[in-house]
C-alpha cells in the first residue's frame, strides 16, 4: 500500500501493496474490451462462488488505508463489487469501474446508489483529485503502469492506493497452474501471461508504483 507522496510499502501474501502520490510510463496497447468479454463470462458464478476468495486482502487494504466515514473510494477492476460492498460497510462513499459489463450489472444490483461504470482502467472517467483512496484487487498486473498513472491522477494529495496480486510462495502460490496453462497456450497468450505475472517478482510492484509517482 502506498500513499500519494510520503510513501510506505508493505507487501503481504496475497500479495498486497499499499503505496503513497511523478512521471509516466509510456502506454502499451491494451484491449480492455476483449478483457471485459473474457471476465464477463459466467459473471454470476464469479460473483457467487469465487469472488469471496479476496475477503482477507480487501480487509487488510481497507484497514491500512483507514477507509471509513467520509472516504471517497474508487475500486478499479471492481468486478462484481465485493470490495465496494466492504468499503461501504465501513462508511465510505464508493465508486467502481470494470471492463466487464455483466460484472458491473451485479455490482450495481448490490450497490444501487453507487457510481459504478463500465470502462478502461487506462482512461478513468473521473476528474483529477477525485478520491481519497483507490484500490484494485488483483486487477493491476505487470505491464499496467498506465493504469497506475491514472490512479495517481484521480487521487487527492495524501491519498492512498492499495493493490493486490498473486504473490510467490504459500499459501496462494498458483505458479504451477499458470505454467500448465502456458504450456498449452498460443505464443501471444504465453507472452501476455508472463508479462502480467512479472508483478509477483520482488520489487516489481514497488517500481511500477514509483514510476507512476507514488
Amino acid at each position: 500500500m502506498q500513499r500519494h507522496h510520503h510513501g510506505m510499502t508493505s507487501p503481504t501474501t496475497d500479495e498486497e501493496v499499499v503505496a503513497s502520490a511523478t512521471e509516466p510510463d509510456p502506454a502499451a496497447d491494451h484491449d480492455w474490451r476483449e478483457a471485459g468479454e473474457a471476465w464477463g463470462h459466467a459473471a454470476n458464478d464469479w460473483g457467487c462462488l469465487f469472488e469471496h476468495y479476496a475477503t482477507a486482502v480487501i480487509g487488510a487494504i481497507h484497514h491500512r488505508a483507514d477507509v471509513g466515514p467520509g472516504t471517497e473510494l474508487l475500486d478499479v477492476a471492481c468486478g462484481a463489487g465485493l470490495a465496494l460492498v466492504r468499503a461501504e460497510e465501513r462508511g465510505a462513499t464508493v465508486h467502481g469501474l470494470d471492463a466487464a459489463e455483466p460484472l458491473v450489472e451485479i455490482a450495481r444490483a448490490r450497490l444501487p446508489v453507487a457510481d459504478i461504470r463500465v470502462g478502461s482502467m487506462f482512461e478513468l472517467p473521473w476528474p483529477d483529485a477525485s478520491f481519497d483512496v483507490v484500490t484494485s484487487i488483483n486487477g493491476v498486473w505487470g505491464g499496467c503502469g498506465e493504469a497506475l498513472l491514472e490512479a495517481h491522477r484521480v487521487l487527492r494529495h495524501h491519498g492512498w492506493i492499495g493493490i493486490s496480486f498473486w504473490g510467490e510462495g504459500p499459501p496462494l502460490d498458483l505458479r504451477a497452474v499458470f505454467k500448465a496453462y502456458a504450456r498449452h497456450s498460443p505464443d501471444r497468450h504465453f507472452r501476455g501471461m508472463k508479462r502480467l505475472n512479472d508483478i509477483a517478482r520482488p520489487g516489481v510492484a514497488e517500481s511500477m508504483l514509483e514510476d507512476a509517482g507514488f
